[in-house]
């Protein structure tokens, strides 16, 4: 029977990775997928999945690094900018894939797997929408001075690898009618880009 172990401590959150990796265990449980959550000791002949940043820093790589006794292990992150954290790509030659949540994304990891010379699978697990904290909404056209186009940013930490200051930066300069930018962040702390 198929087993999959996701390393690390099962943490609430409403956003970002913590949240991706809860919502895929959820779900992989519903569909009867044995799944072993939390830790860092690998139980044997289990199918490792990573989900997170795959930094250098020691804790990132507790969770991050392929533990021994596992019978696969698959690294599952994203990225949302044109350059990748240097390491990160070097740090899938220990994983037998790579899973990521879009085109964007993949296109980005690929490319740099084939500058280092590796070979990993890499696909696209789109991450969905839980429409349960997230129902769909009817709203009427937007464009108008009294009813703006609204663009959101959100991430934690306008100085991150998001680039939230550029954006603020290129909406400002773009200066389209009607239309608004909401930025939305917590005050904590992010690597930052580069």
């Amino acid at each position: 029977r198929l087993c999959l172990w996701f390393p690390g401590k099962s943490v609430e959150s409403v956003y970002g990775f913590s949240r991706t990796r809860n919502n895929f265990i959820n779900i992989c449980e519903k569909n009867g997928v044995k799944v072993l959550d939390g830790g860092f000791d690998a139980p044997d002949h289990c199918i490792q999945v990573s989900v997170g940043q795959p930094y250098s820093h020691s804790d990132y790589q507790k969770i991050w690094s392929r533990k021994d006794g596992v019978a696969k292990s698959i690294g599952v992150t994203v990225f949302e900018s044109t350059n990748i954290n240097p390491g990160w790509a070097k740090s899938f030659y220990q994983h037998d894939a790579c899973w990521t949540s879009s085109e964007f994304c993949a296109s980005r990891f690929r490319d740099e797997f084939k500058i280092l010379g590796i070979q990993i699978p890499t696909s696209i697990i789109a991450n969905g929408v839980d429409i349960g904290s997230f129902p769909p909404m009817y709203r009427p056209i937007r464009g108008t001075k009294n009813n703006p186009f609204t663009f959101f940013w959100m991430g934690s930490n306008p100085k991150d690898r998001k680039r939230g200051e550029f954006v603020v930066e290129v909406f400002r300069k773009l200066n389209l009618p009607n239309t608004r930018l909401i930025v939305k962040h917590s005050p904590i702390y992010s690597m930052p880009y580069n």
